[in-house]
């Protein structure tokens, strides 16, 4: 199973949660889909605003294709 790796990540000033997966054409396009997720070319990795409301957008939308590795963000937080 494919894995996706969330983390906490201070980005442009603002405290944000990075998503991290090895290169997955069927996961890039599933995370472009979330609304407001943008790339990140200094942290290689797609990044949404640190909320409640974006981590369950998130579990939501990635769940069912990928294992969602939560740990570094939750030790973030």
């Amino acid at each position: 199973m494919k894995v996706i790796t969330l983390k906490g990540l201070y980005h442009r000033n603002k405290e944000c949660i990075g998503i991290y997966f090895k290169q997955d054409i069927i996961l890039n396009d599933i995370v472009k889909r979330i609304v407001k997720a943008k790339w990140s070319k200094t942290a290689i990795c797609w990044y949404l605003p640190c909320t409640k409301e974006y981590y369950e957008l998130i579990v939501k939308t990635c769940g069912g294709e990928a294992h969602l590795q939560t740990a570094q963000l939750k030790y973030y937080l």
